[in-house]
């Protein structure tokens, strides 16, 4: 099926492996490097360039959980058709939870499911690219506290965070109870609503 095709079975396909092959994506595990490694793959394999420099991955050091730990952002661009100086942020964290007294925590809903949309997006939107610039951002660190996300808000120079035209991050996406979506954070404009 083509890039140009929004898959339900790539994502379905993307969350398995995430979740069940990769046990839970603990902090500081093999699997969750090499979760950072399939999410470069499908990014460089989108044809997405990285956002800043010549690495998909932004690297930080923090102590989650008070051991000191490398953590890996991954973030890929698509550049806009007309406003190219204008970003859109698509964002969700790839971490999960380590596994406890034997116990596997797969985290297919959190978030294997929020990076799948993610990948699935990124293929999607590199075949048909919007107005505006889309920063693809898997994000490391987030059940520790959220440190992935601070760590790249934290990192932007001001002339950057002043093209940001919106944001939205995808968590929990592969269970719609009841067939509705929960959406936190829309009064932050006043076009949210509308155009949700």
């Amino acid at each position: 099926e083509p890039a140009s095709v929004f898959s339900k079975e790539r994502v379905r396909q993307s969350v398995s492996y995430l979740a069940e092959e990769l046990k839970g994506r603990g902090p500081g595990s093999q699997e969750l490097e090499n979760a950072g490694r399939y999410i470069e793959r499908e990014l460089r394999a989108a044809g997405l360039s990285p956002f800043a420099g010549n690495s998909y991955f932004q690297e930080f050091t923090a102590e989650p959980g008070g051991k000191k730990a490398v953590l890996k952002n991954l973030l890929g661009k698509i550049e806009g058709l007309k406003k190219k100086d204008e970003y859109v942020i698509l964002c969700a964290h790839y971490d999960h939870l380590a596994a406890k007294e034997g116990l596997i925590f797969p985290g297919a809903d959190d978030n294997a499911s929020g990076a799948a949309l993610l990948l699935e997006l990124a293929r999607y939107y590199a075949k048909n690219p919007l107005d505006r610039t889309l920063i693809i951002a898997a994000f490391d660190g987030e059940e520790e506290g959220r440190l992935g996300s601070k760590y790249f808000a934290g990192g932007l120079k001001p002339e950057e965070l002043a093209k940001i035209n919106a944001g939205l991050n995808f968590d929990t996406v592969g269970r719609l109870d009841a067939g509705k979506v929960f959406i936190l954070g829309s009064g932050s404009s006043d076009k949210w609503v509308h155009i949700f």
